[in-house]
């Protein structure tokens, strides 16, 4: 489902954006509904995912996945679909966790400025992952020292394979042309507080501290 877009509150050049802190959404949705619909956008996602069955062992086995309905070339949103996506986590067969809401810098590729390039997931296979995508408010994955990344979708969907992450996308030509480490990604904290109606940071939501009843479609799709 394609959601209206919101005002841009910063442009993204590669090598050259700067963030002074964690996301501050100024939609108007700060009772949650626009946190819900991404969420609901992201369990639609999952089934895109799941499409390919080979995908249901590697999330068995991953430690989270990051879901991002809807990619923007070049431009960096928050409140709208083009940056905003949710990561959840599990340990082992154990239940995923409820969402937490992350905002990411759209990479440049080879595509008129703001041409929607559709969904995205990172699938992280590593505690190593996790803890980068958890640990700060805001980093950039080139700047995660150690952390590989398998853009699954440009080796034409070749699933196997090691990483701490693994790039899906379901759009014609995969990622080919997106130097995906180049992200940075950042934790939308207004979207949260909206969402969980109370301060939480990423570990405390994924640690089982915060919770909305509304995201069981979500986390049902998800392999355990």
């Amino acid at each position: 489902m394609t959601r209206s877009l919101l005002l841009p509150i910063a442009a993204l050049a590669i090598g050259g954006f700067v963030c002074a802190g964690p996301v501050r959404a100024q939609s108007g949705a700060m009772n949650g509904e626009s946190g819900q619909q991404l969420v609901d956008d992201a369990a639609q996602t999952v089934l895109r995912i799941m499409a390919d069955s080979r995908y249901e062992t590697v999330l068995k086995h991953a430690k989270g996945v990051f879901i991002v309905p809807e990619m923007v070339n070049g431009s960096f949103l928050v409140g709208g679909p083009g940056g905003q996506g949710v990561l959840l986590t599990h340990d082992g067969d154990g239940p995923w966790s409820d969402p937490v809401f992350l905002a990411i810098g759209a990479v440049s590729i080879d595509a008129p400025a703001d041409a929607r390039t559709g969904p995205l997931a990172m699938i992280l296979m590593t505690g190593k992952a996790v803890s980068e995508f958890t640990r700060n408010t805001s980093f950039s994955l080139n700047g995660s020292a150690g952390l590989t990344i398998v853009n699954a979708s440009a080796q034409g969907h070749a699933v196997g394979g090691r990483g701490d992450i693994i790039v899906w996308s379901d759009q014609p030509g995969g990622l080919a042309g997106v130097d995906i480490s180049k992200a940075k990604i950042i934790q939308d904290t207004a979207e949260d507080f909206a969402y969980y109606h109370k301060e939480v940071n990423a570990r405390q939501i994924l640690d089982g501290h915060a919770n909305n009843p509304q995201v069981k479609k979500l986390k049902a799709g998800l392999p355990g």
